[in-house]
């Protein structure tokens, strides 16, 4: 079957398309799942850490100017870091209720995660910047490891949630939050690079405690390569009956990007790419 699919703005692909789309979640989606739940649970239980009251935030610069609403900046801030836990919240209640009532899937494990203990307000909005940057990051990624569409419809909101908080709290950070010479979309993160330890936007793995969290399987057994702009799978088995020797492009559940996953020779993107940006808005942090 041929089938005509617009990539990006730019340019029209004729591709073969024999993938075999499941409408339930199953097997080939419970690893990713549990692993979903376990890395969002990372944020949500950051934002029960600290006292989201106004107080809290009384040592910001100008924390009782009052603003248009007649609440003073410690009270707003408080208020938008209040819903913002809820909003973790809701996305972790909203994978839980996928676990359950998809068939085949175990309850992940419940991790003792090793929070940061934030200094003061200042810090505690820097962390949570880092956070939600690396989880819209990571549910951005997932949408190539999800195989049905409603667990591709939930990470991208998910992603969507978080990539909104992200520049919202980068929006009280720093004046300017989006550059002229960006050369990437939203950068996505592979599982692998997620669970690694370290201190760029991205990787959770000193969060996790070393929590047993297993990694999703990418389709047909393949590598998933992310660039600045497209997504790129490899090495896949090309003997399986659902997956094709022949190149294929799918709509992606994250933003109507193309995503081409067929036989291709892709050089492997390394997955720090596309992070200058946002690992400069950590690391040159200026608050308020």
């Amino acid at each position: 079957m041929k089938t005509t699919i617009l990539a990006a703005v730019f340019f029209i692909v004729n591709v073969s398309a024999d993938y075999v789309c499941p409408a339930m979640a199953g097997s080939k989606s419970d690893t990713a799942l549990s692993y979903a739940y376990q890395i969002q649970q990372v944020l949500t239980i950051f934002y029960t850490s600290a006292s989201l009251d106004a107080s809290f935030f009384d040592t910001l610069p100008n924390a009782s100017t009052t603003s248009t609403n007649g609440m003073t900046l410690a009270e707003n801030t408080a208020t938008n870091f209040e819903g913002l836990a809820k909003q973790a919240k809701l996305a972790s209640e909203a994978l839980y209720l996928e676990i359950n009532m998809t068939a085949g899937v175990s309850k992940p494990e419940m991790c003792v995660y090793n929070m940061p203990t934030p200094s003061n307000a200042s810090a505690f909005a820097a962390e949570a910047f880092h956070l939600e940057a690396t989880l819209c990051g990571a549910f951005i990624g997932l949408g190539d490891y999800f195989q049905t569409p409603t667990l591709n419809s939930l990470s991208a909101r998910i992603a969507a949630e978080h990539g909104i908080h992200a520049a919202a709290i980068r929006g009280m950070m720093q004046p300017v939050g989006f550059m002229p010479n960006s050369t990437s979309l939203t950068p996505a993160f592979t599982p692998d690079f997620v669970l690694s330890s370290g201190t760029q936007v991205g990787q959770l793995g000193s969060y996790l405690n070393g929590c047993s969290v297993q990694r999703p399987q990418a389709p047909c057994g393949g590598t998933v390569h992310f660039g600045d702009l497209l997504s790129y799978l490899t090495d896949q088995n090309k003997t399986s009956t659902a997956c094709s020797s022949s190149p294929s492009a799918t709509i992606s559940g994250q933003g109507g990007i193309a995503t081409y996953t067929g036989g291709v020779v892709a050089r492997s993107f390394g997955n720090e790419r596309g992070l200058a940006g946002v690992a400069a808005a950590v690391g040159a942090v200026n608050l308020w």
